[in-house]
């Protein structure tokens, strides 16, 4: 990575609080794991969201919405039924119960339960059960909380790469809903007393109607399950079904990306994480990264960080309770009152978003300067309602109470955000959207209302006709408040985002090297000394994602002094200030391999101390806390550098070794409580005299504590050289 990097990668440390030995996106699943099954089926919980998108890469299709053949009855000859143009919506919301895998059988059952919606357009004649029914039109079919249990048997072939997966060869089983909910539009030509009666009938008695032609609907579901699970099988080789499936997104999709291509820009980065999150799947199993690499000297970085933010789309759509940030999809709004428009008055209420998996980042921009954010989506989406309705639309008189579906089709939203750093609950900096700019432009307006005028069928058709072919008018003259609730629910959850993730925890692999510095630039070093002081105070505070530990505050071991005459002992340490100081010099010398830097900062150590003996002429003694603060401590450090090749990248990196030390303080004053036991008269002279010959004791009692401060600064800094390769360090 060229040193012009990010300042801070947004979405990084929160996977990095994700991707930990306590809470791991993606447990790796190992073959001799007891707990094997148990970890499969955490693991497969958390592919449900990634699924629900689908894998075009490899041609498994999106879940939501799950496509299905026709359905045509084939099991009662009294009564005829299709279903056609068939989708299943909510399989995003699938729980996966139970996993067992049988490696020597070859066997896996599965064990899940899913809330699912058919939408289709049926035609149905005959006698259902005892009664009559003919209709033909749109339906919804609800089952809910629908138990399936599948046994599927599977053998090894050789796939087309030459290795050898998993191939199901056969899969038995078992659907159990908890309820159907039937939903036929146009039953006996728009009737609505004889329809009333039948959709009575068929939801008093669903158990029955299930059992009647309702196995015909879940065995398609099982069958493409099955389909998509051997989709996966056919393209991940067996030999690596017991790694994380993380790195097999890894390897299929960006074909083994290392991890430190994280190289992304935050002025471009910070609303696709917003809008956009959580799918970098970074385990030591795979050392991988999910992210398409991003380069801040890329020309194409925009286009670069939209597609990263596309393929974390599913799992902010689907919500991360790990931060407990709600699902997007579905997402709820607020009720919707018009009847300040005047010539009509509508209702909407219990209002649900349903957005389809087309949703698409189209370009995210972000200025740090001005605190000005903006992000173009286009979506489509079923808003899904009770309705009430009364008034004149355009020119129609229409009244009517019911269910309603309007979807919104293709619609461009362009958000303009203004934010502001507030301090968050935690104590901690954060981002707060303070102004909003929302502007929207759909393809098409689709509205379907039931129960218009009571049910007329004639008039309900006409008036259908009317809104759909005139939409934009309605648009223009209806659709503010209905629009207006949907754009302020999706800047709420972006608000809502940035409230839970500290400004601070916004970090990078690399941190922001700002300006480029270059190998032949002849000032190099001048500009190493004002990147460092960039950067300083944010590597002092630790990047977890390369293992660098925060150096402020930093604990200290003990130290321990004994001279002729004097025994102390410090404790419990913790020295602070170390982020805020400044390089004042920085000498590289590539062809040497050497390195010299002069650090200069105020820093303060508080702990435990136990001190007894002489200091000069003067008796001390005294156990309890103390305070040393020094002023503009200055530490001249030299190295040598080595060059080594890590094994797990191949590629070379720094390792620096301390040769000397030296270092300078203007002033240091100490503050030792309950010295002489409390004796404040002796106390107080003492600290008086300690404070007067502040150079003699530094001499004296500092030299081990420099050497700590010295060691834990330089193993912080060959963690960081451990991660990153020289190449990505500096520019030709």
């Amino acid at each position: 990575m060229k040193p012009k990097m990010l300042n801070k990668k947004l979405f990084i440390v929160l996977f990095v609080s994700l991707v930990t030995a306590e809470n791991k996106v993606f447990e790796p699943c190992r073959a001799s794991d007891p707990n094997l099954n148990r970890c499969l089926k955490d693991t497969a919980q958390k592919l449900i969201p990634l699924l629900s998108a689908g894998i075009p890469e490899i041609g498994v299709d999106p879940i939501v919405p799950y496509h299905l053949n026709d359905i045509v009855n084939s099991v009662s000859a009294s009564l005829r039924f299709e279903f056609t143009d068939v989708l299943i919506y909510g399989r995003n919301t699938t729980k996966i119960n139970d996993i067992k895998i049988d490696l020597k059988k070859k066997t896996i059952d599965l064990d899940f339960t899913s809330d699912d919606r058919m939408v289709s357009k049926y035609l149905v004649n005959g006698t259902l059960l005892i009664i009559q029914v003919a209709g033909n039109g749109p339906c919804f079919i609800d089952i809910v909380k629908a138990n399936y249990k599948m046994n599927i048997k599977y053998d090894i072939v050789k796939g087309k790469d030459g290795k050898d997966h998993w191939k199901i060869i056969s899969h038995d089983s078992t659907a159990n809903p908890g309820r159907m909910i039937f939903k036929f539009d146009n039953l006996f030509n728009g009737n609505k007393i004889l329809s009333d009666a039948v959709h009575k009938f068929v939801n008093d008695y669903w158990k029955d109607i299930y059992d009647e032609f309702g196995g015909q609907i879940i065995k398609k579901l099982v069958n493409k399950t099955a389909k998509q699970i051997g989709k996966l099988f056919a393209a991940i080789p067996a030999e690596d079904m017991m790694l994380p499936f993380v790195c097999f997104f890894n390897r299929i999709i960006f074909k083994k990306i290392p991890l430190e291509a994280f190289n992304m820009n935050i002025n471009n980065f910070m609303l696709n994480s917003a809008l956009s999150m959580l799918v970098i799947f970074v385990t030591a199993e795979c050392k991988q990264s999910f992210f398409q690499p991003c380069r801040a000297s890329d020309p194409d970085l925009n286009k670069c960080v939209t597609n990263t933010a596309q393929k974390m789309l599913p799992l902010f759509l689907k919500g991360v309770p790990d931060i407990k940030l709600d699902s997007f999809n579905p997402y709820t709004v607020e009720d919707i009152h018009s009847k300040d428009l005047g010539i009509i008055e509508f209702h909407f209420t219990n209002n649900v978003i349903h957005r389809a998996s087309t949703n698409k980042i189209k370009y995210i921009n972000l200025d740090p300067q001005k605190h000005t954010i903006e992000i173009s989506v286009s979506s489509t989406g079923d808003m899904i309602s009770n309705y009430r309705v009364n008034g004149t639309l355009i020119i129609f008189p229409v009244t009517g109470e019911g269910r309603s579906n309007l979807t919104i089709v293709d619609t461009e939203y362009l958000y303009k955000l203004n934010y502001d750093i507030v301090k968050g609950k935690d104590g901690k900096d954060h981002w707060k959207i303070v102004k909003q700019q929302a502007t929207y432009s759909p393809k098409r307006l689709i509205f379907s209302f039931e129960n218009l005028f009571g049910g007329n069928k004639q008039l309900s058709d006409v008036v259908h006709q009317f809104a759909n072919e005139n939409w934009k008018d309605i648009l223009n003259e209806l659709g503010t408040p209905i629009m207006a609730r949907i754009t302020k629910r999706t800047v709420k959850q972006i608000g809502r985002f940035l409230s839970l993730i500290p400004a601070e925890d916004f970090q990078t692999f690399i941190p922001n090297f700002i300006p480029p510095c270059s190998k032949s630039d002849p000032n190099l070093n001048e500009c190493l000394v004002a990147t460092i002081n960039k950067v300083l105070n944010q590597f002092s505070h630790g990047i977890s994602d390369l293992n660098v530990p925060k150096l402020d505050p930093v604990k200290l071991n003990r130290v321990s002094i004994e001279i002729p005459g004097l025994s102390v002992i410090f404790d419990n340490s913790t020295l602070t200030g170390l982020g805020d100081g400044r390089v004042s010099d920085y000498k590289l010398n590539f062809e040497k391999g050497t390195l010299k830097m002069d650090y200069l900062g105020n820093v303060t150590m508080k702990g435990h101390y136990k001190i007894n003996g002489r200091v000069l002429i003067l008796p001390i003694v005294g156990d309890g806390d103390y305070t040393n603060t020094i002023t503009n401590l200055r530490l001249i450090m030299k190295y040598s550098i080595k060059t080594v090749k890590q094994d797990d990248d191949g590629k070379d990196h720094w390792n620096l070794e301390l040769v000397k030390r030296s270092y300078k303080v203007d002033k240091a004053q100490f503050d030792f409580k309950n010295l002489f036991g409390g004796n404040k008269v002796l106390a107080d002279t003492t600290l008086l005299f300690l404070n007067q010959n502040w150079e003699i004791i530094m001499k004296e009692v500092s030299p081990p504590a420099i050497d700590q401060i010295v060691q834990i600064c330089l193993d912080a800094v060959n963690k960081f050289y451990a991660k990153v390769p020289i190449n990505d360090l500096f520019s030709p």
